[in-house]
């Protein structure tokens, strides 16, 4: 059978149409709809000026445009522009997961539907026609469109689109009505860190401080929500150096609530929801040293670290330094001196007692006379002049103990230096003997005794004279 020429162009026709109507049902079934599918509402714009032809309203739609084209609109003219936009393939084809539904307003701000706070500003779109008002003519791998603000294209206040965000940051828009691009300035998350430390009970706060062993200070963290949009998730956590105790039940926030210490210190505390240009201010107290002593302390540089990061913002640091000194070894107050002076009848009084303080005060002495007798607790100021009588003869050893508080330590000193030994002997005179009672005879007897014994002593006085001659 012959096929007149007309016949033949209306059967190439017919092949043509059903041709491309088999490819859009070939892409349908390459791209199903996904539950995450974002369709949208609004007009459609069939012009020229249109990126995509009748615009698309769905992610599924939008992406087989970008894909085979659009009725006028050739896919390659859609990707021409969209790449100036900085869109790719890639971005494309993942936006059944990555575009919400939004608008973009002739103001230039684009929103993310539910939300009345902007993720970006200053928009720029893209149209096929050049619009009076301002239009900049792009020629981009042969496709020539034209750039210029919302202000300029938008005849209403606002078009619907598909908002792309990238870790919670705007990353572009393609409006729905007309499949025309959108790029923006994105209005970014961001946050600042201070720490700083006091005294405690100073309230005067800076980056650097000097302290002795033992003090307290106060810690402060200040986070501060500094970007354009709200941070999401911000974690706080400070870690603690080694010499620097943490004192219980002292961390605060200035939002209100409890505050996990063992979470602040370990893995950190989470901010679910920070709103952009407020503040909260964390603050607890700490014991530089606490465990050290005299004799173990060494001098150092103690860094406290404050960190805080999002899972899209990476960490920011900040840190107080404490400048740790160590208390002067203070020698121990002791007794030096005692002396005592014995009197009559076993009697014996304190005469002195001298003693080193080294920043102590002298609070009280006990004297052990030595014969199980003490006199406890004595006021320092009294010891001078105390006696003590003694019931029988023997040696004693007198020893003074004295009481001293040196700071907040009692020290108690019984040196050799206060021991002094006291004796007692006392002898009763013999009495004279006694003469058996004697006659007249008896004296006459006496007499003559003398008499004789002064002679014989003559003699013999005598006697050695003529010998030494």
């Amino acid at each position: 059978m012959k096929i007149l020429p007309r016949t033949s162009a209306i059967i190439k026709k017919a092949l043509l149409t059903v041709a491309v109507v088999a490819a859009s049902v070939v892409a349908l079934q390459a791209l199903p709809a996904s539950a995450s599918e974002v369709t949208l509402g609004g007009g459609q714009d069939c012009d020229a000026n249109a990126v995509v032809h009748c615009g698309a309203h769905s992610t599924t739609e939008l992406v087989n445009a970008y894909n085979a084209g659009k009725e006028s609109t050739s896919a390659k003219s859609i990707q021409d522009i969209y790449s100036y936009f900085g869109i790719t393939g890639a971005d494309i084809s993942s936006m059944q997961s990555t575009a919400v539904a939004g608008h973009v307003t002739s103001n230039g701000e684009v929103f993310v539907d539910g939300s009345n706070t902007s993720v970006a500003t200053s928009a720029i779109t893209a149209g096929r026609l050049s619009m009076p008002g301002g239009s900049t003519a792009v020629n981009n791998n042969g496709t020539v469109f034209y750039t210029r603000p919302t202000s300029v294209s938008f005849r209403s206040g606002s078009i619907p689109a598909f908002v792309v965000m990238q870790n919670g940051v705007f990353k572009y828009a393609i409006l729905s009505s007309c499949g025309n691009p959108v790029k923006a300035t994105p209005k970014t998350p961001d946050f600042a860190i201070e720490k700083t430390v006091s005294k405690f009970g100073q309230n005067n706060f800076s980056k650097d401080l000097n302290v002795t062993a033992g003090d307290k200070v106060t810690y402060r963290v200040v986070v501060a929500s500094t970007g354009s949009v709200p941070l999401v998730n911000l974690v706080v956590r400070d870690a603690l150096p080694a010499n620097v105790t943490y004192v219980g039940g002292t961390l605060t926030s200035s939002a209100g609530g409890g505050v996990d210490a063992g979470q602040f210190f370990a893995a950190g505390v989470t901010i679910p929801t920070f709103a952009n240009g407020t503040t909260i201010t964390y603050q607890f107290d700490a014991i530089v040293g606490q465990n050290e002593t005299p004799t173990t302390c060494t001098t150092e540089t103690l860094d406290n670290v404050a960190h805080t990061a999002t899972s899209t913002i990476p960490e920011k640091t900040s840190e107080a330094k404490v400048e740790k000194a160590c208390k002067p070894v203070t020698a121990a107050p002791v007794c030096t001196v005692l002396n005592i002076v014995p009197g009559d009848n076993r009697s014996v009084r304190i005469s002195d007692v001298q003693y080193t303080l080294n920043g102590a005060t002298v609070k009280s002495g006990i004297i052990d006379w030595g014969d199980s007798v003490r006199s406890d607790a004595i006021d320092a100021g009294s010891l001078i002049g105390q006696t003590h009588t003694y019931a029988a003869d023997g040696h004693y050893m007198v020893s003074l103990t004295l009481t001293f508080m040196q700071g907040d330590k009692t020290i108690v000193s019984s040196e050799p230096a206060c021991q002094k030994p006291v004796s007692y002997n006392t002898i009763t005179p013999a009495a004279a003997p006694v003469l058996p009672a004697t006659g007249a005879g008896m004296g006459i007897a006496l007499a003559l005794f003398a008499s004789v014994t002064v002679a014989a002593t003559g003699a013999y006085r005598r006697f050695l004279s003529r010998r030494l001659a």
